[in-house]
């Protein structure tokens, strides 16, 4: 069994709806997330078992996941960090048009007044 495995079975509770408190380091792990500078980061999710702290969630780059990870290997306690956090690329942002005062559109083009 993998020590993810393992993670994943210690944190099951049997004949059980609540969910296990957060353990203290993987709290510590998500505050120091939320207070680095990069504000995507704010959404990874910490476990914490036995000196393995897992993350989880997304992220646009993989130097942010490397962002992540090294912040998380600062915290106290953690021995090992499993880094499962997907790299994905968000959309590209539709393209803006801008109007000014010296300009309207006629069909898809924009001529100047």
């Amino acid at each position: 069994m993998s020590s993810v495995d393992s993670l994943a079975s210690a944190a099951t509770v049997e004949k059980s709806t609540e969910p296990l408190p957060k353990h203290a380091t993987a709290r510590a792990a998500e505050l120091l997330l939320r207070q680095s500078p990069y504000s995507v980061l704010k959404d990874i999710d910490c476990d914490f078992h036995e000196g393995l702290l897992v993350m989880r969630g997304s992220v646009p780059t993989f130097y942010l996941k490397q962002i992540a990870q090294t912040i998380c290997r600062s915290v106290a306690g953690v021995r090992q960090v499993v880094n499962l956090l997907d790299v994905t690329v968000p959309e590209k942002p539709p393209v803006m048009e801008v109007a000014t005062p010296h300009s309207r559109r006629r069909g898809s083009v924009w001529q100047l007044d």
